[in-house]
């Protein structure tokens, strides 16, 4: 996929400078800077690596056509992970900023083409599945509860994990095609994207559909992803189910509930007759490692002031028990410049694991913190942070 990437922006930047000469237009520069730190206990290291974003997006909007270009320009300190800044993020990964930090001086993040009617828009190109459109929202999102700038850092808040319609957890952007139709309070997206395209583009592909109704008190969204992959040699396709429900019941309070669940493979027309011992979710596992996930939680949010309440459940396919997350964040917007937010997040068996096979059971407090003779006993970690974020725009 990487080459067919740099294929697809050189081309997008040729097409960039042609629309510069021969369309009139004008263009939008947006700029996001967040930085962050945690506090990880126990860990190997208590303290993580501060994380640094530098995000620059380009917005090339025709004066003549309906016809807009969109680039993201991205400076990062710390790894990228399931389709987000890593902060506060899974403990069982937490520790990899510090010990192994991927920096990107700068990488174009994403870059696609819009075309825009009064009730239809298409996507195509590099587009990052959490975020394209002219309002920021992309699939399968909370509305009224924010995002990874402003609400929940955990992104068992921010995603419907076990909906294997969107491969974010591994691929941040990926080429896409989407189609958005619209109408008064209804919404429909639907597309395609194609994942791991070393050789073509049908190594592994996903299918999202979703289905939205939006007031100014409830949101509400039903959506199926398919996923199918020729690399798991079975020629399946993955079905998965969500579904969201936001309540803005008081004004600046928001309450939402979110569930995703993976179903068993579908045999196709490819699929090999007489497979035996086959695994039911061979093809899923390629695209997410989740089965299962609820979240919900309550939110307050105002110009200068928010703050959230939430709690998920999270199963995956090869863990013997579910991962609890309980997370709490306060965010205060300081001297009308930018946002400071605390945060804080218990999780009980980290991973969906109560052994901690991995990292956490090397920290010296590990023996105090637990009793390993009691057999099945919860673990219990915490990861204390802070986020900073500051936007701007020319």
């Amino acid at each position: 996929m990487k080459h067919f990437s740099r294929i697809f922006f050189i081309l997008l930047i040729y097409f960039l400078i042609f629309f510069q000469f021969t369309v009139k237009g004008f263009s939008l520069v947006d700029f996001e800077l967040w930085n962050g730190l945690q506090l990880n206990y126990p860990a190997e290291s208590a303290v993580a690596s501060p994380t640094s974003r530098l995000r620059a997006y380009l917005n090339y909007i025709t004066a003549e056509s309906n016809i807009s270009l969109h680039f993201c320009l991205q400076s990062l300190y710390a790894p990228t992970n399931t389709g987000s800044t890593p902060l506060l993020a899974f403990p069982n990964d937490v520790s990899h900023i510090s010990i192994h930090p991927d920096n990107k001086i700068v990488e174009l993040y994403s870059g696609y083409a819009s075309y825009k009617l009064s009730y239809f828009s298409a996507f195509v190109g590099m587009i990052d599945p959490d975020h394209f459109g002219p309002d920021g929202k992309g699939f399968y999102q909370n509305i009224f509860c924010g995002n990874e700038n402003n609400g929940f850092l955990n992104p068992g808040f921010l995603r419907l994990w076990a909906n294997n319609g969107i491969e974010q957890y591994y691929n941040k952007s990926i080429p896409s095609f989407f189609l958005r139709f619209e109408w008064n309070e209804w919404r429909f997206t639907a597309g395609a994207t194609f994942g791991a395209a070393l050789e073509h583009l049908f190594v592994r592909n996903t299918f999202p559909f979703e289905l939205e109704y939006k007031t100014e008190r409830i949101h509400l969204s039903i959506s199926v992803g398919l996923c199918d992959a020729d690399s798991s040699t079975v020629h399946k396709v993955s079905p998965s189910y969500g579904a969201i429900a936001e309540w803005n019941f008081i004004d600046r309070w928001a309450f939402f509930v979110r569930y995703s669940t993976v179903e068993p493979d579908i045999t196709t027309y490819r699929t090999p007759k007489n497979i035996t011992n086959a695994d039911p979710f061979r093809v899923a596992k390629e695209f997410n490692p989740y089965c299962q996930h609820f979240s919900t939680g309550i939110v307050f949010s105002r110009n200068t002031i928010g703050m959230g309440l939430g709690y998920s459940i999270l199963q995956s396919f090869n863990a013997p028990l579910p991962e609890h997350v309980l997370e709490f964040f306060l965010r205060l917007r300081i001297f009308d410049l930018f946002e400071i937010s605390p945060d804080f997040q218990l999780f009980i068996n980290p991973g969906g694991d109560n052994t901690y096979g991995y990292h956490w059971q090397n920290a010296p407090e590990y023996e105090f913190l637990f009793n390993p003779e009691k057999d099945g006993s919860p673990r219990y970690v915490w990861i204390a942070g802070i986020r900073v974020y500051y936007p701007f725009s020319l």
